[in-house]
């Protein structure tokens, strides 16, 4: 599925679970409750992309451009968001345990009430993230 355009598409709570969205762009989608567990969405642009919480357990976003995206309550446990562009996103209570967040941007990223135990931030940029009530026990 490699460029294909699905700019502001209404993909709420749909189950796409174990899909190839590889390098699509999603740019304002609306994929709030959507179940996207173990799929690989790497390079996908979901800039301000409405993903509240969505499913991700087990998916790979890396290098995934996720900025000013909605990602409240979201579940990303175990995914992959290796160098992803997560800049001024809203992780607000987001579950990000044993995630992979090497040398992702956060910058600006609303982190309050976020589980990261287990995540790999080795390499992540935080500067002016809100860490407000954040779990942390991560693997450096």
């Amino acid at each position: 599925m490699t460029n294909a355009n699905l700019i502001g598409a209404h993909l709420t709570g749909a189950h796409l679970i174990g899909s190839n969205l590889q390098g699509i762009k999603l740019t304002k989608a609306h994929l709030s409750q959507a179940i996207l567990n173990e799929s690989n969405l790497a390079d996908t642009e979901m800039v301000q992309a409405c993903l509240i919480d969505a499913e991700m357990i087990d998916s790979d976003l890396s290098g995934a451009d996720l900025r000013e995206a909605d990602l409240r309550g979201a579940d990303l446990r175990g995914a992959n968001l290796g160098g992803a562009d997560l800049r001024g996103a809203n992780l607000r209570n987001t579950n990000l345990q044993g995630a992979d967040l090497r040398g992702a941007d956060l910058t600006g990223v609303n982190l309050k009430m976020t589980k990261l135990e287990g995540a790999n931030l080795k390499g992540a940029y935080f500067n002016e993230s809100e860490l407000q009530a954040v779990e942390v026990n991560q693997s450096l």
